[in-house]
């Protein structure tokens, strides 16, 4: 079942307060990285042995665009810049209704193209890096 927003449109994904809609901010790539620790340890005048430690980093990376003039857009990356500001992991939910666990933003990069005479620009382009917060499915 696909989750819609009030009056907004369809949602793609939402980062604690911020719905990424088809309608305003939606992203057109979602990259995701999970990486697993194997250190290694050389013995003398071998290979070295590799030992599982566990799972390491989980991180997603979202990159869209946002055009400023259209449904609220001059404040998109904003706005997702001061959910980062909070400084706490938020909850990842797909638009399916997916739960992907705790999110911390680690960057928001910008890029702003075509730009008008009065200096505004006619398109952002966008991305946002998560990484998971550790604990698992925990609500909060």
């Amino acid at each position: 079942m696909a989750l819609r927003w009030p009056s907004t449109g369809w949602v793609q994904l939402v980062w604690g307060r911020f719905p990424f809609l088809l309608a305003s901010a939606s992203y057109d790539t979602f990259r995701r990285d999970t990486a697993w620790r194997w250190p290694g340890q050389a013995p003398v005048g071998g290979d070295p042995q590799l030992q599982f430690t566990g799972r390491g980093t989980d991180r997603i990376s979202l990159e869209g665009t946002v055009h400023p003039h259209f449904n609220g857009g001059l404040r998109m990356v904003q706005l997702l810049r001061l959910q980062a500001d909070q400084g706490e992991p938020q909850v990842l939910i797909d638009g399916r209704g997916n739960y992907y666990g705790r999110w911390a933003a680690t960057a928001v990069e910008e890029t702003q193209r075509a730009p008008m005479g009065d200096g505004a620009f006619r398109a952002q382009d966008f991305r946002l890096v998560l990484e998971k917060q550790a604990g698992g499915l925990v609500w909060g």
